[in-house]
């Protein structure tokens, strides 16, 4: 039977290809570590103008996170030695010079024709530097927390006031880079965000155009574009309870700190209150004390003048 006239003339829908580029993994450990860092970084600030009325509690939040950002950095560090992706992050002669040319297309003092995959040069040595700022931030933090049961630490560092000083540099310069990160995104528009939510770029068949200055890593088989962009939005709302459980986790770490703070400080005022305590027992012990011995001062005078 011979097709219809309708069925012949229906467009074929063209196909296209999902290239994967950040894994379930990565994608979880990414916005665990927004949220660490951005909780690390409010807390911070906090502690630098709060003074001693924010310290207690201030600080046990930020400690709370610190620990998450450790253990972040744990599973992200061991995932990329395993992997190999340690690799791409050192800043080789290819890498910097296509930086260069990442940089002066910004400026529009020159083109940039992308060379390398899954990240340019300019985002290779940008995320290099944070991870190497995130890292200096996690070793300064423990020196400056256990000061007193690892000592060395803050000596091999060169000194208390010097660990304060990197600390602080690195928190701003973390701020400068969250900062340029955020605005790129915004620019990238909304496939480069949604790539970090499910995992995928959308790209048509046998096209080897860059996405965001960089060649895809991975290619999936073609698919339709409707298949496709199925999965893509199937997997983004998956991505957005990721997010959400990652936001929420951060609401319920605030309030453990939130607690640990305020325990720490209860805890601190009934020192000081027995310590109080004490003093004015003391001080009325010392009175009593006056009081009973200016009686036996005064008769061992009669005594002694009697004696005369």
């Amino acid at each position: 039977m011979p097709p219809s006239s309708s069925s012949a003339l229906q467009p074929v829908e063209p196909n296209v290809q999902l290239a994967a580029k950040h894994s379930l993994l990565m994608r979880s450990l990414h916005w665990l570590n927004a949220v660490a860092i951005s909780a690390l970084i409010g807390t911070g600030i906090v502690l630098l103008i709060g003074g001693d009325a924010l310290a207690t509690l201030g600080g046990s939040i930020h400690q709370v996170f610190y620990f998450l950002l450790l253990g972040i950095g744990a599973v992200y560090l061991t995932a990329l030695i395993v992997s190999g992706g340690w690799r791409m992050f050192l800043p080789t002669r290819e890498t910097v010079a296509d930086a260069s040319a990442v940089v002066k297309s910004e400026l529009h003092l020159g083109a940039h024709a992308p060379r390398l995959k899954k990240y340019n040069g300019a985002q290779r040595l940008a995320y290099g530097a944070v991870l190497l700022m995130v890292a200096g931030e996690i070793v300064t933090g423990l020196a400056m927390a256990y000061r007193y049961q690892i000592p060395w630490l803050g000596v091999l560092l060169g000194g208390r006031h010097t660990v304060h000083t990197i600390h602080k540099v690195l928190m701003f310069g973390i701020i400068a880079f969250v900062f340029a990160h955020v605005v790129q995104v915004a620019r990238a528009g909304w496939p480069s965000l949604r790539s970090m939510l499910c995992g995928y770029d959308i790209v048509p068949v046998g096209s080897f155009a860059a996405i965001d200055g960089a060649f895809p890593d991975h290619l999936g088989a073609p698919v339709t574009r409707s298949a496709g962009q199925q999965k893509v939005d199937t997997q983004t709302r998956r991505g957005f309870v990721g997010v959400g459980a990652a936001a929420a986790l951060g609401l319920a770490l605030v309030a453990v700190g939130s607690v640990r703070g305020s325990a720490a400080e209860n805890a601190r005022d009934e020192r000081d209150g027995q310590s109080l305590g004490g003093e004015d027992e003391d001080g009325d012990a010392r009175s009593a004390g006056d009081r009973t011995a200016r009686p036996r001062k005064a008769a061992n005078a009669n005594d002694s003048n009697g004696e005369k």
